[in-house]
């Protein structure tokens, strides 16, 4: 739970090996997309992803620390809250 009683949730978390993901379609969370940490992962977003808490949520959101991370939109991408 996370303050004031809201449920916290993720859109889609990927987790355990390196990943890419590919949404078309929409995708919404306290978090939109989270890629966790240990896995080097592309995201190509041809659809929405919404932050549904925009104060502590992301749309996107890498946990690894690299720059092997890859994000892709093109012009019909939409993204709504913090990369």
């Amino acid at each position: 739970m996370g303050m004031s009683g809201s449920v916290v949730t993720t859109g889609v978390r990927i987790t355990g090996a390196n990943a890419s993901f590919t949404n078309t379609g929409t995708v919404s969370g306290t978090t939109g997309v989270y890629f966790g940490s240990g896995i080097t992962g592309t995201l190509a977003n041809l659809g929405t992803i919404n932050a549904t808490d925009t104060t502590t949520g992301y749309a996107v959101r890498f946990a690894r620390t690299s720059n092997l991370n890859r994000m892709i939109t093109n012009a019909f991408g939409t993204l709504a809250g913090k990369l």
